[in-house]
Protein backbone atom coordinates (compact mmCIF):
# COMPACT_ATOMS: atom_id res chain seq x y z
CA UNK A 1 0.00 0.00 0.00
CA UNK A 2 3.22 2.40 0.92
CA UNK A 3 4.49 1.33 -2.37
CA UNK A 4 1.16 2.33 -4.31
CA UNK A 5 1.12 5.73 -2.32
CA UNK A 6 4.74 6.61 -2.70
CA UNK A 7 4.15 5.94 -6.92
CA UNK A 8 0.73 7.90 -6.86
CA UNK A 9 3.21 10.93 -5.17
CA UNK A 10 5.53 10.51 -7.81
CA UNK A 11 3.16 10.99 -10.26
CA UNK A 12 1.02 13.34 -8.99
CA UNK A 13 5.00 15.15 -8.78
CA UNK A 14 5.57 14.41 -12.00
CA UNK A 15 2.21 16.03 -13.57
CA UNK A 16 2.91 18.92 -11.48
CA UNK A 17 6.17 19.51 -12.28
CA UNK A 18 5.51 19.46 -15.97
CA UNK A 19 2.59 21.88 -15.35
CA UNK A 20 4.77 23.62 -13.96
CA UNK A 21 7.26 24.14 -16.65
CA UNK A 22 4.65 24.34 -19.28
CA UNK A 23 3.51 27.15 -17.50
CA UNK A 24 6.87 28.37 -17.28
CA UNK A 25 7.12 28.07 -21.04
CA UNK A 26 4.19 29.84 -22.05
CA UNK A 27 5.00 32.66 -19.75
CA UNK A 28 8.15 33.11 -21.50
CA UNK A 29 6.71 32.43 -25.38
CA UNK A 30 4.09 35.78 -24.01
CA UNK A 31 6.79 37.78 -23.06
CA UNK A 32 8.57 37.10 -25.97
CA UNK A 33 5.21 38.03 -28.50
CA UNK A 34 5.31 40.81 -26.01
CA UNK A 35 9.16 41.64 -26.91
CA UNK A 36 7.86 41.07 -30.70
CA UNK A 37 5.35 43.80 -30.53
CA UNK A 38 7.52 46.14 -28.65
CA UNK A 39 10.31 45.71 -31.72
CA UNK A 40 7.40 46.29 -34.25
CA UNK A 41 6.36 49.37 -32.20
CA UNK A 42 10.18 50.29 -32.05
CA UNK A 43 10.69 49.76 -36.20
CA UNK A 44 6.86 52.06 -36.73
CA UNK A 45 8.69 54.97 -34.41
CA UNK A 46 12.18 54.33 -36.00
CA UNK A 47 10.19 54.31 -39.74
CA UNK A 48 8.09 57.34 -38.95
CA UNK A 49 11.66 59.07 -37.90
CA UNK A 50 13.30 58.39 -40.62
CA UNK A 51 10.15 59.82 -42.51
CA UNK A 52 10.62 62.90 -40.77
CA UNK A 53 14.51 62.71 -41.44
CA UNK A 54 13.47 62.60 -45.12
CA UNK A 55 10.53 65.36 -45.06
CA UNK A 56 13.47 67.45 -43.45
CA UNK A 57 16.17 66.99 -45.49
CA UNK A 58 13.54 67.35 -48.85
CA UNK A 59 13.07 70.41 -47.59
CA UNK A 60 16.68 71.50 -46.87
CA UNK A 61 17.23 70.60 -50.54
CA UNK A 62 14.12 73.05 -51.58
CA UNK A 63 16.06 75.50 -49.40
CA UNK A 64 19.63 74.56 -51.10
CA UNK A 65 17.99 74.83 -54.65
CA UNK A 66 16.36 78.06 -54.12
CA UNK A 67 19.70 79.73 -52.83
CA UNK A 68 21.67 78.08 -56.01
CA UNK A 69 18.24 79.89 -57.62
CA UNK A 70 18.79 83.26 -56.10
CA UNK A 71 22.70 82.83 -56.77
CA UNK A 72 21.99 82.39 -60.67
CA UNK A 73 20.08 85.15 -60.71
CA UNK A 74 22.57 87.13 -58.88
CA UNK A 75 25.16 86.04 -61.87
CA UNK A 76 22.93 87.30 -64.64
CA UNK A 77 22.44 90.17 -62.63
CA UNK A 78 26.47 91.16 -62.60
CA UNK A 79 26.82 89.20 -66.48
CA UNK A 80 24.05 92.21 -67.62
CA UNK A 81 25.98 95.17 -65.92
CA UNK A 82 29.55 93.94 -67.08
CA UNK A 83 28.22 93.84 -70.56
CA UNK A 84 26.25 97.75 -70.32
CA UNK A 85 29.39 99.00 -68.51
CA UNK A 86 31.78 101.13 -70.56
CA UNK A 87 35.49 99.76 -70.28
CA UNK A 88 37.26 102.72 -70.87
CA UNK A 89 35.59 104.29 -67.56
CA UNK A 90 34.80 101.79 -65.34
CA UNK A 91 37.92 99.53 -65.69
CA UNK A 92 37.75 98.88 -61.63
CA UNK A 93 34.18 98.15 -61.70
CA UNK A 94 34.26 95.85 -64.14
CA UNK A 95 37.32 94.06 -62.38
CA UNK A 96 35.19 94.29 -59.12
CA UNK A 97 32.31 92.84 -61.10
CA UNK A 98 34.35 89.99 -62.85
CA UNK A 99 35.85 88.60 -59.25
CA UNK A 100 32.34 88.82 -58.07
CA UNK A 101 31.32 87.02 -60.61
CA UNK A 102 34.04 84.16 -60.50
CA UNK A 103 33.63 84.04 -56.44
CA UNK A 104 30.15 83.44 -57.41
CA UNK A 105 30.56 80.88 -59.57
CA UNK A 106 33.31 78.94 -57.22
CA UNK A 107 30.07 79.10 -54.55
CA UNK A 108 27.57 78.00 -56.70
CA UNK A 109 30.06 74.97 -58.05
CA UNK A 110 30.53 74.43 -54.15
CA UNK A 111 26.93 74.27 -53.46
CA UNK A 112 25.66 72.09 -56.27
CA UNK A 113 28.77 69.67 -55.29
CA UNK A 114 27.67 69.93 -51.52
CA UNK A 115 23.87 69.60 -52.63
CA UNK A 116 24.60 66.34 -54.69
CA UNK A 117 26.72 64.64 -51.81
CA UNK A 118 23.64 65.19 -49.40
CA UNK A 119 21.48 64.06 -52.34
CA UNK A 120 23.32 60.89 -52.66
CA UNK A 121 23.78 60.17 -49.12
CA UNK A 122 20.35 60.88 -48.25
CA UNK A 123 19.23 58.11 -51.10
CA UNK A 124 21.48 55.92 -49.56
CA UNK A 125 20.67 56.05 -46.76
CA UNK A 126 16.82 55.83 -47.50
CA UNK A 127 17.55 52.67 -49.01
CA UNK A 128 19.54 51.07 -46.31
CA UNK A 129 17.30 51.80 -43.87
CA UNK A 130 13.87 50.91 -46.01
CA UNK A 131 15.90 47.45 -47.05
CA UNK A 132 16.51 47.20 -43.59
CA UNK A 133 13.21 47.49 -42.17
CA UNK A 134 11.91 45.30 -44.69
CA UNK A 135 14.05 42.63 -43.86
CA UNK A 136 13.20 43.56 -39.98
CA UNK A 137 9.39 43.38 -40.50
CA UNK A 138 9.69 39.96 -42.51
CA UNK A 139 11.61 38.60 -39.84
CA UNK A 140 9.11 40.30 -36.68
CA UNK A 141 6.44 38.91 -39.06
CA UNK A 142 7.61 35.48 -39.50
CA UNK A 143 8.44 35.31 -35.66
CA UNK A 144 4.96 36.38 -34.90
CA UNK A 145 3.96 33.63 -36.83
CA UNK A 146 5.67 30.82 -35.22
CA UNK A 147 5.24 32.18 -31.97
CA UNK A 148 1.47 32.08 -32.56
CA UNK A 149 1.85 28.50 -33.59
CA UNK A 150 4.27 27.59 -30.48
CA UNK A 151 2.04 29.35 -28.41
CA UNK A 152 -1.06 27.27 -29.70
CA UNK A 153 0.64 24.02 -29.07
CA UNK A 154 1.67 24.57 -25.85
CA UNK A 155 -1.92 25.71 -24.51
CA UNK A 156 -2.54 22.46 -26.20
CA UNK A 157 0.06 21.00 -24.32
CA UNK A 158 -1.32 22.32 -20.93
CA UNK A 159 -4.79 21.37 -21.77
CA UNK A 160 -3.76 18.03 -21.71
CA UNK A 161 -1.63 18.60 -18.95
CA UNK A 162 -4.12 19.50 -17.05
CA UNK A 163 -6.55 16.58 -17.62
CA UNK A 164 -3.83 14.60 -17.09
CA UNK A 165 -3.24 15.76 -13.68
CA UNK A 166 -6.79 15.90 -12.85
CA UNK A 167 -7.49 11.96 -13.24
CA UNK A 168 -4.00 10.80 -11.69
CA UNK A 169 -5.35 13.20 -8.57
CA UNK A 170 -8.82 11.66 -8.98
CA UNK A 171 -7.49 8.38 -9.15
CA UNK A 172 -5.03 8.79 -5.97
CA UNK A 173 -8.04 10.37 -4.07
CA UNK A 174 -10.15 7.02 -5.13
CA UNK A 175 -7.48 4.36 -3.88
CA UNK A 176 -7.03 6.78 -0.82
CA UNK A 177 -9.93 6.33 0.22
CA UNK A 178 -9.93 2.47 -0.46
CA UNK A 179 -6.92 2.73 1.55
CA UNK A 180 -8.50 4.19 5.01
CA UNK A 181 -11.71 2.30 4.28
CA UNK A 182 -9.39 -0.71 4.74
CA UNK A 183 -7.27 0.28 7.42
CA UNK A 184 -10.63 1.56 9.13
CA UNK A 185 -12.00 -2.15 8.35
CA UNK A 186 -8.63 -3.70 9.40
CA UNK A 187 -9.15 -1.29 12.59
CA UNK A 188 -12.57 -2.46 13.48
CA UNK A 189 -11.22 -6.18 12.89
CA UNK A 190 -8.19 -5.81 15.88
CA UNK A 191 -10.84 -4.21 17.96
CA UNK A 192 -12.73 -6.71 17.64
CA UNK A 193 -9.81 -9.29 18.26
CA UNK A 194 -8.83 -7.22 21.11
CA UNK A 195 -12.25 -7.49 23.07
CA UNK A 196 -12.52 -11.07 23.10
CA UNK A 197 -9.33 -11.20 24.92
CA UNK A 198 -6.17 -11.40 22.45
CA UNK A 199 -3.65 -9.53 24.90
CA UNK A 200 -0.85 -10.69 23.08
CA UNK A 201 -2.17 -8.55 19.74
CA UNK A 202 -1.31 -5.13 22.27
CA UNK A 203 1.86 -4.33 20.62
CA UNK A 204 1.00 -4.52 17.28
CA UNK A 205 -2.39 -2.97 17.67
CA UNK A 206 -0.99 0.46 18.93
CA UNK A 207 1.63 0.03 16.31
CA UNK A 208 -0.95 0.03 13.73
CA UNK A 209 -3.14 2.30 15.30
CA UNK A 210 -0.05 4.80 15.23
CA UNK A 211 0.24 3.71 11.55
CA UNK A 212 -3.50 4.42 10.84
CA UNK A 213 -3.24 7.82 12.55
CA UNK A 214 -0.04 8.59 10.50
CA UNK A 215 -1.76 7.54 7.19
CA UNK A 216 -4.89 9.81 8.23
CA UNK A 217 -2.63 12.83 9.04
CA UNK A 218 -1.00 12.09 5.57
CA UNK A 219 -4.50 12.13 3.84
CA UNK A 220 -5.69 14.75 5.54
CA UNK A 221 -2.46 16.99 4.38
CA UNK A 222 -2.76 15.64 1.10
CA UNK A 223 -6.43 16.26 0.82
CA UNK A 224 -6.08 19.73 2.24
CA UNK A 225 -3.60 20.33 -0.61
CA UNK A 226 -5.49 18.59 -3.51
CA UNK A 227 -8.60 21.11 -2.24
CA UNK A 228 -5.75 24.00 -2.12
CA UNK A 229 -4.77 22.97 -5.89
CA UNK A 230 -8.20 22.32 -7.11
CA UNK A 231 -9.65 25.71 -5.86
CA UNK A 232 -6.70 28.10 -7.27
CA UNK A 233 -7.20 25.42 -10.72
CA UNK A 234 -10.84 26.27 -10.27
CA UNK A 235 -10.41 30.06 -9.78
CA UNK A 236 -8.28 29.53 -13.02
CA UNK A 237 -10.79 28.01 -14.93
CA UNK A 238 -13.87 30.23 -13.67
CA UNK A 239 -11.73 33.21 -14.99
CA UNK A 240 -10.71 31.53 -18.05
CA UNK A 241 -14.50 30.58 -18.77
CA UNK A 242 -15.37 34.50 -17.79
CA UNK A 243 -12.90 34.89 -20.89
CA UNK A 244 -14.56 32.76 -22.96
CA UNK A 245 -18.14 33.65 -22.33
CA UNK A 246 -17.26 37.37 -23.13
CA UNK A 247 -15.56 36.27 -26.10
CA UNK A 248 -18.80 34.10 -27.22
CA UNK A 249 -20.90 37.04 -26.26
CA UNK A 250 -18.65 39.43 -28.55
CA UNK A 251 -18.48 36.96 -31.16
CA UNK A 252 -22.61 36.11 -31.20
CA UNK A 253 -23.47 40.10 -31.15
CA UNK A 254 -21.16 40.43 -33.99
CA UNK A 255 -22.77 37.23 -35.74
CA UNK A 256 -26.42 39.14 -34.55
CA UNK A 257 -25.05 42.16 -36.43
CA UNK A 258 -24.19 40.39 -39.79
CA UNK A 259 -27.68 38.60 -39.14
CA UNK A 260 -29.40 41.86 -39.16
CA UNK A 261 -27.34 43.42 -42.24
CA UNK A 262 -28.12 39.92 -44.35
CA UNK A 263 -31.85 40.18 -43.39
CA UNK A 264 -32.04 43.93 -44.43
CA UNK A 265 -30.14 42.60 -47.79
CA UNK A 266 -32.92 40.18 -47.94
CA UNK A 267 -35.83 42.56 -47.40
CA UNK A 268 -33.92 44.85 -49.83
CA UNK A 269 -33.62 42.50 -52.63
CA UNK A 270 -37.02 41.32 -52.49
CA UNK A 271 -38.71 44.61 -52.70
CA UNK A 272 -36.47 45.59 -55.65
CA UNK A 273 -37.51 42.05 -56.77
CA UNK A 274 -41.72 42.96 -56.34
CA UNK A 275 -41.13 46.67 -57.77
CA UNK A 276 -39.50 44.67 -61.01
CA UNK A 277 -41.47 42.06 -60.80
CA UNK A 278 -44.70 44.62 -60.78
CA UNK A 279 -43.29 46.75 -63.68
CA UNK A 280 -42.56 43.64 -65.94
CA UNK A 281 -46.28 42.65 -65.44
CA UNK A 282 -47.33 46.45 -66.51
CA UNK A 283 -44.87 45.87 -69.52
CA UNK A 284 -46.13 42.23 -69.76
CA UNK A 285 -49.91 44.03 -70.45
CA UNK A 286 -48.91 47.14 -72.41
CA UNK A 287 -47.39 44.40 -74.81
CA UNK A 288 -50.33 42.22 -74.83
CA UNK A 289 -52.84 46.00 -75.78
CA UNK A 290 -49.94 46.62 -77.81
CA UNK A 291 -50.33 43.33 -79.63
CA UNK A 292 -54.26 43.31 -80.10
CA UNK A 293 -54.09 46.56 -81.94
CA UNK A 294 -51.83 45.25 -84.32
CA UNK A 295 -53.46 42.62 -84.93
CA UNK A 296 -56.83 44.66 -84.97
CA UNK A 297 -54.63 46.59 -87.72
CA UNK A 298 -53.61 43.90 -89.49
CA UNK A 299 -57.35 42.94 -90.45
CA UNK A 300 -57.86 46.27 -91.28
CA UNK A 301 -55.32 45.73 -93.47
CA UNK A 302 -56.29 42.69 -95.23
CA UNK A 303 -59.63 43.80 -95.57
CA UNK A 304 -58.44 47.06 -97.43
CA UNK A 305 -56.20 44.96 -99.61
CA UNK A 306 -59.75 43.01 -100.25
CA UNK A 307 -61.33 46.33 -101.35
CA UNK A 308 -57.84 47.14 -103.47
CA UNK A 309 -58.52 43.90 -105.10
CA UNK A 310 -62.01 44.59 -106.19
CA UNK A 311 -61.56 48.15 -107.16
CA UNK A 312 -58.77 46.26 -109.25
CA UNK A 313 -60.79 43.95 -110.94
CA UNK A 314 -63.59 46.84 -111.53
CA UNK A 315 -60.83 49.09 -113.09
CA UNK A 316 -59.84 46.38 -115.43
CA UNK A 317 -63.50 45.35 -116.23
CA UNK A 318 -64.07 49.65 -117.09
CA UNK A 319 -60.95 49.48 -119.52
CA UNK A 320 -62.44 46.56 -121.23
CA UNK A 321 -65.34 48.30 -121.70
CA UNK A 322 -63.98 51.96 -122.31
CA UNK A 323 -61.60 49.86 -125.07
CA UNK A 324 -64.75 48.60 -126.73
CA UNK A 325 -66.79 52.09 -126.10
CA UNK A 326 -63.84 53.68 -128.14
CA UNK A 327 -64.05 51.09 -131.09
CA UNK A 328 -67.83 51.71 -131.31
CA UNK A 329 -67.59 55.12 -131.33
CA UNK A 330 -67.96 56.35 -134.61
CA UNK A 331 -71.14 54.02 -134.97
CA UNK A 332 -72.82 54.55 -131.02
CA UNK A 333 -73.35 58.84 -130.44
CA UNK A 334 -74.76 57.83 -127.67
CA UNK A 335 -72.00 55.75 -125.99
CA UNK A 336 -70.27 58.83 -125.77
CA UNK A 337 -72.20 59.63 -122.64
CA UNK A 338 -71.55 56.59 -121.41
CA UNK A 339 -67.65 56.77 -122.43
CA UNK A 340 -67.66 60.28 -120.11
CA UNK A 341 -69.57 58.63 -117.01
CA UNK A 342 -66.95 55.57 -117.37
CA UNK A 343 -64.02 58.04 -117.27
CA UNK A 344 -65.31 59.77 -114.90
CA UNK A 345 -66.06 56.56 -112.86
CA UNK A 346 -62.38 55.37 -113.97
CA UNK A 347 -60.85 58.82 -112.59
CA UNK A 348 -62.74 58.42 -109.15
CA UNK A 349 -61.89 54.65 -108.74
CA UNK A 350 -58.41 55.16 -109.30
CA UNK A 351 -58.56 58.34 -106.34
CA UNK A 352 -60.08 55.58 -104.51
CA UNK A 353 -57.55 53.32 -104.88
CA UNK A 354 -54.89 56.00 -104.64
CA UNK A 355 -56.18 57.03 -100.88
CA UNK A 356 -56.38 53.47 -100.08
CA UNK A 357 -53.44 52.86 -100.93
CA UNK A 358 -52.32 55.77 -98.84
CA UNK A 359 -53.90 54.77 -96.06
CA UNK A 360 -52.49 51.21 -96.30
CA UNK A 361 -49.36 52.48 -96.38
CA UNK A 362 -49.86 54.82 -93.61
CA UNK A 363 -51.18 51.71 -91.58
CA UNK A 364 -48.64 49.59 -92.97
CA UNK A 365 -46.07 52.05 -91.39
CA UNK A 366 -47.83 52.12 -87.83
CA UNK A 367 -48.12 48.06 -87.93
CA UNK A 368 -44.45 48.50 -88.72
CA UNK A 369 -43.71 50.60 -85.50
CA UNK A 370 -45.97 48.64 -83.43
CA UNK A 371 -43.97 45.27 -84.88
CA UNK A 372 -40.70 46.89 -83.69
CA UNK A 373 -42.25 48.53 -80.39
CA UNK A 374 -43.72 44.98 -79.66
CA UNK A 375 -40.00 43.74 -80.32
CA UNK A 376 -38.19 45.95 -78.21
CA UNK A 377 -41.00 45.06 -75.48
CA UNK A 378 -40.29 41.44 -75.62
CA UNK A 379 -36.35 42.02 -75.45
CA UNK A 380 -37.02 44.10 -72.59
CA UNK A 381 -38.97 41.48 -71.04
CA UNK A 382 -36.34 38.45 -71.23
CA UNK A 383 -33.85 41.08 -69.99
CA UNK A 384 -36.35 41.92 -66.79
CA UNK A 385 -36.79 37.48 -66.95
CA UNK A 386 -32.85 37.55 -66.83
CA UNK A 387 -32.83 40.62 -63.99
CA UNK A 388 -35.50 38.24 -62.03
CA UNK A 389 -33.62 35.01 -62.28
CA UNK A 390 -30.31 36.58 -61.36
CA UNK A 391 -32.45 38.16 -57.93
CA UNK A 392 -33.79 34.99 -57.35
CA UNK A 393 -30.25 33.49 -56.86
CA UNK A 394 -29.26 36.32 -54.97
CA UNK A 395 -32.29 35.40 -52.55
CA UNK A 396 -31.74 31.83 -52.67
CA UNK A 397 -27.85 32.76 -51.39
CA UNK A 398 -28.81 34.98 -48.73
CA UNK A 399 -31.26 32.51 -47.29
CA UNK A 400 -28.33 29.93 -47.43
CA UNK A 401 -26.15 32.50 -45.39
CA UNK A 402 -28.98 33.38 -42.96
CA UNK A 403 -29.33 29.37 -42.53
CA UNK A 404 -26.03 28.64 -42.06
CA UNK A 405 -25.61 31.39 -39.60
CA UNK A 406 -28.73 30.63 -37.67
CA UNK A 407 -27.18 26.66 -37.30
CA UNK A 408 -24.25 27.90 -36.80
CA UNK A 409 -24.14 30.74 -33.87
Amino acid sequence: METKMDQLRAMVEAADREKVELLNQLEEEKRKVEDLQFRVEEESITKGDLEVATVSEKSRIMELERDLALRGKEVTELRVRLESSKPADDVDTSLSLLQEISSLQEKMAAMSKEHQNEMNSLKEKFSISEESHQKESKTLLAASDKTAIENESLKTKLEQANKENSDVIKLWETKLEAAVASHQQAMEELKTSFSKGAGAQTAEFAELKTQLEKLRLEHQNEASKLKLKQESERAHHIKETEALKAKLLEITEEKEKILETLKTKLESAEDQHLVEMEDTLNKLQEAELKVKELEVLQGKCSEQTKVIASFTTQIKAAEEKLVDLEALQKAHSEGKLEIKTLSKELEAAKKQIQNLETEKTNESGKGGNLAKKLQGKEKKLLDLEKNLRAVTQLKDTLEKELQDLATNP
